[in-house]
């Protein structure tokens, strides 16, 4: 896969030595492509992330087009150093259909500018293109091997959709239901198996789940949140290879997720569950076994002044990719964001198996395109998303952090009629346990999962 990264790091100058009370500067080099004159060489990064049009983009004046200067100084900054700018000329004169742009985050405060706005000199948005998507790496501890994950459907989700009582506005509730629709309606056009463990504080939407139609495809379990220990043990038992959360976050008192409960929801009370970046990384089951963390929640990848954001620091726990929110996102917001990221997401993962590839890379970055373009056309007023999007800050929110390796998956060194005889299997099972599973819906359904069943065991047993 052909990309561009930029390193942002602090560091010293000569000058700087000779002070004791000196504090480190920003700096910038191209990491890769490695073979172009002058990458591996700092430069200082000049600008400032709480000043001119990146303070208007944080305080919502957006009247002007203050996404597009914000987007266009970070163009002009990143152009100061002839590797990175030679480097950034290449990939937009590339043929390639995508060449994502990283910035590798090595300081705190480089975490702050709103990288995803970043805008070539002639006013196109690189984040709202499918060729040049921009994303953030983030050291990951331990260090992640350049090594393929195996994989064989179905895909394991744990999705926890609890956010209750919102703490900006007391007495205001958030129901999760849109988030759910925005999210069943992926799973079930995915095309490959997947079996989902939902987490839910409220009462009715556990009933409407559970009241769902059967679909050979989709396995949901679903249950009420009563504490962090549940969580625990369903990281355990499900081992997810997606994490979902929608909740509320918050940096206050360092960056943590608020995660509701069901006696949250009926007291219209806050989150009760206080999550912190190392709860996650010590759950068995979770961090050794996740492939990406989704925060689609209120600041789960804003970053505190002087400190780091939730999402990055899931990173520093060992989680290989983490997608969050720069800033606190409309309810509405984060339902389009889950409706357009999935599918995109899912559609990878099918395009592969279906092609019988024995492995594929994923570019978290590319994926986040979708969702980018439907915010910002949500937003437009009726414009076309590249006249309005100078004006709209909404698509630039949603953001990435991956770690420095691709990410690969690889076929499971499994036959295929071996691996498909255990999914069947199991969706047999799972068919049989439902309380109706003696409707006449149901039972065909069992009934052709049996005779499938019968149907491998044969070609198995053969010679």
């Amino acid at each position: 896969m052909s990309r561009t990264i930029i390193r942002l790091k602090s560091a010293l100058t000569n000058q700087d030595l000779a002070d004791a009370n000196a504090k480190p500067h920003l700096s910038f080099e191209l990491e890769e492509p490695q073979y172009l004159l002058g990458a591996h060489q700092s430069q200082p990064l000049l600008g400032d992330p709480n000043a001119g049009p990146f303070l208007d983009l944080v305080q919502g004046n957006l009247v002007g087009g203050s996404v597009e200067k914000a987007g266009r100084r970070l163009m002009e900054m990143l152009s100061e150093n002839p590797a990175v700018s030679n480097a950034l000329q290449m990939a937009l004169n590339s043929g390639h259909a995508r060449h994502p742009i990283y910035l590798q985050i090595d300081s705190d405060s480089a975490d702050s500018f709103p990288w995803e706005a970043l805008c070539s000199k002639d006013g196109m948005f690189l984040g709202l293109q499918p060729t040049w998507q921009i994303g953030r790496i983030a050291n990951i501890s331990p260090p992640q091997a350049e090594s393929a994950r195996s994989f064989q459907p179905p895909l394991r989700i744990l999705a926890v959709l609890a956010a209750a009582n919102n703490p900006a506005q007391p007495g205001t509730v958030i129901s999760a239901q849109d988030e759910w629709n925005a999210l069943y309606a992926a799973l079930r056009g995915a095309g490959f198996p997947i079996e989902v463990r939902v987490f839910v504080c409220e009462t009715g939407l556990r009933d409407t789940i559970e009241a769902l139609q059967p679909d050979p495809n989709l396995t949901l379990n679903v249950s009420i949140l009563g504490g962090y220990e549940d969580l625990t043990q369903a990281a355990g038992e499900v081992t997810p290879q997606i994490v979902h959360f929608f909740c509320h976050g918050s940096t206050q008192d360092g960056p943590h997720l608020q995660i509701a409960t069901r006696v949250d929801w009926e007291n219209g009370a806050s989150g009760s569950i206080n999550l912190e970046p190392g709860d996650l990384g010590n759950m068995p089951g979770l961090v050794h076994g996740a492939w990406l963390v989704t925060l689609n929640c209120c600041e789960g990848a804003a970053v505190p002044q002087g400190a780091r954001s939730f999402a990055r620091l899931l990173m520093a726990n060992g989680f290989p990719a983490v997608v969050g929110m720069r800033e606190a996102v409309a309810t509405d917001d984060a339902s389009v964001f889950c409706r357009a990221f999935y599918p995109a997401l899912f559609a990878e993962i099918a395009r592969w198996l279906e092609n019988n590839a024995e492995e594929i890379v994923l570019d978290w970055a590319s994926v986040l395109h979708a969702p980018r373009d439907l915010l910002c056309r949500r937003y437009s007023a009726g414009k076309p998303p590249s006249t309005a999007a100078p004006e709209v800050k909404q698509w630039t929110l949603p953001i990435v952090y991956v770690s420095r390796e691709p990410f690969r998956l690889r076929r499971q060194a499994e036959s295929n009629r071996e691996t498909t005889l255990n999914v069947v299997t199991l969706f047999r099972d799972q068919f049989s346990a439902r309380p109706d599973a003696a409707s006449p819906e149901v039972a065909g359904i069992i009934a052709d999962l049996n005779a499938k069943i019968l149907a491998l065991d044969a070609a198995l047993a053969a010679p």
